[in-house]
């Protein structure tokens, strides 16, 4: 079967009493255990000038993206049963052939979303350094017109070592790595273990057996459909059309729900802060300790604030630029799920939701004109209800049923408008921006000015409302219309004044990683030899700096048992995510 070790495949075919070998792979590492080539005229002895040609002839099929195969033979005697690893063969080149991998059409567009998104892409492959460079650059992940820079790109060999020699300098190199070219499964390993140690969100594609460990380990493992069930069974996601672009459409729609979420926690907190703080303070005051809001009527508030709120604000489809607009850029693991910006916005709309609404209940009586006092058959010392005489000389009624339809319904019609203002998280002027996006929103408006309508002009003996009339319903609705002056101030002093949550120190980056996915970096970079951050690793491969393919190869078989224990697998993937 295929080496990741060797980079090759081996078939031994047994034929008139000898061993016919087979080998096909990587063509430098085969050409490397040639010793002669096939010719016209049969086989010739390979003297390191041909041998210099051979190396170029690949060099530059590498360079135009080809994927480059060495095909060799070797004939020995028959040595009995077949091995279970392969023995070392003088074998003789036959060929060097290119695949030519068409880049799909959408997939440079899609990376450079990525990169405008904040999300660093990287190709982890087991191809030529030189094929892996020229791909990058037809994807753009490297940029075409420069020169590579030193870390950009990487061997895995030299990954390998580094990360056993000089684990500190991997790391700082690590953020500039764009391509890891002739990798094995343990590089793709430890890449993911480094990025995520370091306090990165880590999503990793892949969908042989051997990136199982990876795709396990990662934040967000993506599978190919087509790829293993060992593969599919350790990822998070399967990308059912086998494209990238896909990942990023994954990456659109996870900021956008992740979004929406926050929408509706500052609507509906907005709404319990005013709404409790309306329910003490208005008790306080009361001279009978009454509460402004009946219960059926806190009953219609909460069926907004919570059901209504969120179908419409959690349901909003993700905007063209949801990747690549101003503060929406990707979130550490360690931030909160509360920003400063939207501490801001519901602070703001409820204290002014709050002086309203007091303002309201001890001065509605007169702003709204409200006369005749209705008891219900309450006493008179059980009761606000009263009759005053405001300073005009004109007798009100206080508290009585309408002065409550009055605060009920400005207070209902705030939460309306303040919905609106809720549909943007990072300080945007025009709240109304992509209305077209929140049909069901613009729907269940609808349906609640309606509903609040009838409710105060047909269910009052149902809702503890009484009609109004039209001067009243005006001044109710352009109150509460307040709520968009106030959420524009809002999100102008959120553009100009609050900043946006960053990490103190580099450590804050790595808080809220899970322990059972710290165990697993912190055993992966032990494995591979790197001291740095790992407890009681001081000794650990400190005699294997330069590893024999044997141990290499034992090194990838307990990657294999690990494989083979979890129900979780691993292989290299050929495209990284990388969120920082």
């Amino acid at each position: 079967p295929f080496s990741s070790v060797k980079k090759r495949m081996t078939a031994i075919v047994r034929k008139d009493g000898k061993w016919l070998v087979l080998v096909k792979g990587a063509s430098e590492m085969v050409l490397e255990d040639c010793n002669s080539v096939h010719s016209r005229t049969g086989a010739m002895v390979m003297d390191d000038e041909y041998r210099a040609a051979m190396m170029q002839t690949i060099q530059q099929m590498a360079d135009q993206g080809n994927r480059t195969i060495g095909i060799a033979y070797a004939e020995t005697e028959d040595l009995g049963d077949f091995p279970d690893e392969e023995p070392s063969y003088e074998m003789t080149m036959l060929a060097i052939a290119g695949i030519q991998d068409p880049i799909r059409q959408e997939v440079p567009a899609a990376v450079r979303n990525c990169f405008q998104a904040g999300i660093s892409v990287r190709m982890v492959t087991g191809d030529n350094k030189n094929t892996a460079v020229a791909i990058a650059k037809k994807c753009g992940i490297l940029s075409p017109e420069k020169a590579v820079e030193e870390g950009e790109v990487m061997e895995g060999a030299q990954f390998r070592a580094m990360a056993m020699e000089d684990p500190d300098k991997l790391i700082s190199l690590i953020p500039k790595l764009r391509v890891l070219a002739r990798s094995s499964p343990t590089d793709k390993l430890v890449l993911v273990a480094c990025l995520m140690h370091e306090g990165d969100i880590v999503a990793v594609t892949g969908d042989g057996t051997n990136d199982a460990p990876a795709l396990k380990m990662a934040d967000v493992g993506f599978a190919m459909k087509t790829g293993t069930d060992v593969a599919v069974g350790a990822s998070d996601m399967v990308l059912m059309d086998d494209n990238f672009s896909t990942v990023v459409q994954a990456a659109t729609w996870g900021r956008t729900v992740n979004d929406n979420i926050r929408k509706f926690l500052q609507f509906q907190l907005t709404v319990n802060t005013a709404g409790v703080l309306l329910t003490v303070i208005g008790a306080i005051i009361s001279e009978h300790n009454e509460e402004p809001l009946k219960p059926v009527q806190l009953l219609w508030l909460n069926l907004i604030m919570d059901t209504f709120a969120a179908l419409s604000l959690a349901t909003e489809r993700p905007a063209r630029d949801c990747l690549t607009k101003k503060g929406t850029g990707p979130i550490s693991r360690a931030a909160p799920l509360i920003s400063y910006r939207m501490w801001t916005f519901i602070l703001g709309h409820a204290l002014f939701q709050l002086a309203v609404l007091l303002v309201l209940m001890q001065l509605g009586h007169v702003l709204f004109d409200v006369r005749g006092c209705v008891r219900e058959n309450v006493p008179s010392d059980l009761s606000d209800i009263k009759e005053v005489t405001d300073p005009w000389g004109v007798p009100r009624c206080f508290g009585g049923l309408e002065h409550g339809t009055v605060l009920f319904n400005t207070f209902i019609f705030m939460q309306l408008f303040n919905e609106l203002n809720a549909r943007k998280l990072h300080g945007e002027v025009n709240i109304f921006e992509g209305m077209h996006r929140s049909r069901i929103l613009l729907v269940i408006l609808v349906v609640c000015i309606l509903f609040q309508f009838c409710a105060v002009q047909f269910f009052g003996i149902f809702m503890k409302t009484t009609p109004l009339n039209a001067r009243q319903w005006g001044m109710c609705v352009g109150i509460a219309a307040a709520e968009l002056l106030v959420g524009l101030i809002v999100n102008l002093i959120n553009t100009h004044m609050i900043p946006t949550w960053k990490p103190k120190t580099a450590e804050d980056n790595k808080k809220g990683l899970d322990d059972k996915k710290r165990a697993l970096i912190l055993e992966a970079k032990a494995n591979a030899g790197m001291k740095r951050g790992v407890p009681g690793a001081s000794d650990v491969h400190s005699n294997h700096s330069n590893p024999s393919p044997r141990r290499r190869s034992r090194r990838d078989s307990a990657v294999q048992a690990f494989t083979e224990q979890h129900p979780t697998p691993a292989n290299p993937p050929s495209a990284w995510l990388r969120v920082s």
